[in-house]
């Protein structure tokens, strides 16, 4: 099973490096939110692909915006084509590179500027897909990931978000243990959520923990929790990481 993490940007190799350490390998994949409206230029964003590169990971991207409306109506297409120039030409540079790419994390979160709206969600996610397909960047460099939260508080249910299976490789939610004494232990933390999505999305593709954790407080061991997390993730046949 493959182990990611995120931290700030200051901490990258310091925590990478400890992580090394610690296990002999670095993680597998590095969790980045990128904005449409950051502002980067195109060796900016290089650089940042580059660090993760280097330290052996695959860059995880999760893509937001501001203003939803305004990249439906197409102005933010600029924006958008910077990132698939950069991600075109990184992933080209050297064999074997790759991105997984999430557009618009946590649709399903009305808390989100680009949450609530299923419709919505699929027609942008649906153009983020085809600028890459458009570029001549393909399935062998970018991947598709269709990210939900393991909670909806739009009342809607992951399939009326889903894209289609043409435009989704992997699958997968995010799902924290805030603690106290409602915490969530593995079974209410994972796995009914994967079998919300394995009965109404898919029961096939790769199944990724896009992002968790626990706190540690008196109601839980955080230690406990995590070592469960990672003992018993590997049992689920479709999951493939978190």
């Amino acid at each position: 099973i493959l182990f990611g993490f995120a931290t700030q940007w200051a901490d990258l190799q310091a925590d990478v490096s400890a992580i090394v350490d610690a296990t002999g390998k670095p993680p597998a994949i590095y969790q980045s939110f990128w904005a449409l409206e950051a502002g980067y230029t195109n060796a900016e964003w290089t650089d940042i692909l580059d660090s993760y590169g280097v330290l052996g990971m695959t860059p995880y991207i999760e893509l937001t915006t501001d203003d939803m409306n305004a990249f439906l109506t197409g102005a933010r297409d600029s924006e958008l084509d910077q990132i698939v120039s950069v991600i075109d030409a990184w992933t080209a540079a050297a064999a074997g590179r790759y991105v997984l790419m999430a557009p618009f994390p946590e649709a399903n979160l009305v808390e989100h500027p680009w949450g609530g709206d299923g419709n919505d969600y699929q027609v942008g996610y649906r153009r983020v897909h085809d600028a890459f397909a458009a570029a001549g960047v393909g399935g062998d460099r970018v991947r598709f990931v269709f990210a939900m939260n393991g909670f909806s508080s739009s009342g809607l249910s992951y399939d009326q978000f889903y894209p289609g299976d043409e435009v989704v490789d992997i699958v997968g939610f995010a799902k924290l243990n805030r603690g106290g004494a409602n915490f969530r232990d593995y079974e209410e933390t994972f796995v009914r959520h994967i079998e919300e999505m394995q009965e109404s999305v898919t029961r096939v593709k790769p199944l990724l923990i896009t992002q968790t954790g626990s706190v540690d407080d008196e109601y839980v061991d955080q230690e406990a929790w995590i070592e469960e997390m990672f003992s018993r993730l590997p049992t689920e046949s479709q999951v493939i990481g978190a």
